[in-house]
């Protein structure tokens, strides 16, 4: 043993009686019980493998991985535990080197060595975790062999090893796993055989249609499952036959096809948790004015260089109000925001920095929306997105949706990638605003896992669906404003209104995202952090050097969006561009009267005592 502050035998003797008192609590107690007496232990002999050991069982039963790994010393006892924690925190790499100095890999358990094959891959050592793995294949059934292909090619993936992942998808398998046919279009993307990839991919959404279809009229899921499919596709009259005929009139399928949005079940289950849900329900009550019946909400955070042009776009399309979170910028946006609020009817709360609460923040914003200004609908957008209706105004909009879905009171609404100009975003004081090139007709999203680690197919796929609530039935906005928790829910979609997303804002910004993100994600709470995570994990991950990759397969030209272009899937749309190049003079609007908003605290006040979180 080597020589510490609390190294002699006396400490260890005292740490092994606190080692044995620990177990007993353990079994007794559970280990959160056990935590101190272990922690005290390993404080008093450090280097005990036995004691570190029985600390990190502790930890890992506490759901505390990562402190777990850290306690548990090197040594060739503990070299795979230590690999096996370093998989679960998704350290492959780490994972795959440890594993190469553990002796006699082949006679390890099978569950082991098909670790080991993926970590050794994301470890470099391609050659001997291909190896490992093939020798592996003849004792797993179907399922299990399966699964070890899915992290075998997801270590490929993140190697960059691209011939050798068309390779291990080349046979059936694709066509049974929406993970491995997704693995096989990045691979033939990144190979440059981009009309290959595109017809792998659209084959298997047709192979996904024409099953669905065929179940049609004997399994109400199929029905719920085929619409949304449809509707995501863009195929809207078929998704609304689809809808009449096999979902209306089939309780059992109207269930399904609300389960997910429904507060009250949410509540019951135990994945929302409010104070109070009768209070709550008639916080929900519509104010008794309805001066403000359409009102944006948004919550923002060093968007300096698109804020103006995203209220002035959406208050010349027809919003009447708007609720902005201001989450500590630091770049000027708060002051342009209070600015704004000088001229026109928006209401900015403040946010600390560094957490990311987006669900809590816009819940918030809207329940403040209809209590404040009477909202009868609410509209979230990013900083970066701008509704944009296919005709007239978003009220037009809005009452082509209310036409074709008189019940609803959510609309799940499509999105469309804006591409910028690769060389205009490297330049100072680029104006993302003012892009133009419009990804329309991107890859379907049927079931997509983002590969690892830099989402490689994001640019090229549609984004998940944005959505409009009608106030009274909102009960809470799920993360990203993707799908909401409503009262007696009642879901509608169409082409009236598109999302735009301007996701890439410049090299500059791009960088900027990558850091912020990382704090975002390491001050959120749980939650947060999981619902989040895959959508900043990507960015967290980026290094300048690797960042250059990312900004160009993000950016015009290069030969993926230049295929889409020749195919018609990406379009020049200039409305946004040619309105903010001479903003338009918004002379109906003012601010809101001071007496209504000094009510606000109040509101807030009662509002945060009520208000509901994903648990």
């Amino acid at each position: 043993m080597t020589s510490g502050r609390r190294g002699s035998a006396a400490d260890r003797g005292g740490a092994l009686w606190r080692q044995l008192d620990a177990r007993r609590v353990w079994r007794q107690q559970g280990p959160a019980a056990a935590l101190p007496l272990l922690q005290a232990a390993h404080d008093e002999a450090p280097d005990d493998a036995a004691l570190a050991g029985d600390l990190a069982e502790a930890l890992v039963a506490l759901e505390r991985p990562a402190e777990a790994l850290a306690v548990l010393p090197v040594l060739p006892s503990t070299a795979l535990r230590r690999a096996r924690l370093a998989a679960t925190l998704d350290r492959g790499a780490e994972a795959g080197a440890i594993f190469q100095g553990i002796a006699g890999l082949p006679q390890l358990a099978v569950d082991d060595r098909c670790l080991a094959a993926w970590c050794l891959i994301e470890a470099g050592a391609v050659d001997e975790g291909l190896a490992l793995a093939e020798g592996i294949q003849p004792l797993l059934d179907g399922t299990a062999r399966l699964g070890l292909l899915k992290n075998v090619v997801r270590a490929l993936q993140r190697v960059g090893a691209w011939s050798t992942v068309l390779e291990r998808t080349g046979a059936g398998e694709p066509a049974h796993s929406a993970d491995l046919m997704h693995a096989r279009v990045t691979a033939l993307l990144m190979v440059g055989r981009i009309a290959d990839a595109v017809a792998v991919h659209e084959a298997a959404v047709d192979d996904c249609v024409q099953g669905l279809t065929q179940q049609l009229g004997s399994n109400p899921s199929a029905a719920v499952v085929l619409e949304s499919l449809l509707a995501t596709a863009d195929a809207f009259a078929e998704a609304r036959a689809v809808y009449h005929q096999h979902v209306a009139g089939t309780p059992e399928a109207l269930a399904q096809r609300h389960l997910r949005f429904e507060f009250d079940t949410a509540v019951r289950d135990g994945s929302v948790r409010t104070a109070d849900a009768d209070a709550y329900h008639a916080l929900c009550r519509p104010a008794p004015t309805n001066r403000y019946p359409l009102v944006l909400i948004s919550a923002v955070r060093d968007e300096c260089d698109v804020i103006e042009g995203m209220l002035t776009w959406h208050f010349a399309q027809g919003i009447d109000a708007a609720v902005v979170i201001d989450n500590g910028s630091v770049d000027g946006t708060r002051a342009r925001l209070a600015a704004l609020a000088a001229r026109w009817p928006i209401i900015v709360l403040d946010q600390p920095a560094g957490r990311y609460d987006q669900s809590r923040w816009l819940t918030r914003a809207a329940r403040l929306a209809q209590r404040l200004l009477g909202a009868e609908w609410i509209i979230p957008a990013d900083a970066d997105e701008l509704w944009v209706p296919a005709e007239g105004d978003l009220r037009h909009a809005l009452a082509g949706l209310i036409a074709a879905w008189p019940q609803a009171n959510q609309f799940q609404l499509g999105t469309a990638l804006v591409v910028p100009d690769r060389a205009r975003g490297m330049a100072a004081g680029f104006a993302p605003l003012a892009e133009t090139r419009v990804l329309r007709r991107p890859l379907r999203d049927i079931g997509y896992r983002y590969a690892e680690p830099e989402r490689l197919l994001q640019p090229y796929l549609t984004q998940w669906r944005k959505c409009w609530f009608r106030a009274d039935a909102l009960r809470l906005i799920a993360m990203g404003n993707h799908h909401g928790l409503m009262q007696s829910p009642s879901l509608g979609y169409g082409a009236e209104v598109t999302c735009f997303h301007y996701h890439t804002r410049g090299f500059a910004h791009l960088l900027a995202k990558a850091r912020r993100d990382q704090i975002a994600a390491h001050n959120s709470d749980a939650h947060a952090r999981s619902a989040i995570g895959g959508a900043l994990a990507g960015f967290a991950a980026v290094a300048e050097a690797a960042a250059h990759d990312v900004y160009h397969r993000r950016t015009w030209p290069n030969p993926v969006f230049e295929w889409f272009a020749a195919a018609g899937r990406l379009v020049e749309e200039s409305r946004v561009a040619v309105l903010l190049a001479q903003p338009p003079v918004l002379e109906h609007l003012a601010p809101l009267p001071p007496d209504l908003v000094a009510d606000a605290p109040e509101i807030l006040a009662l509002i945060d005592a009520l208000l509901p979180e994903l648990v």
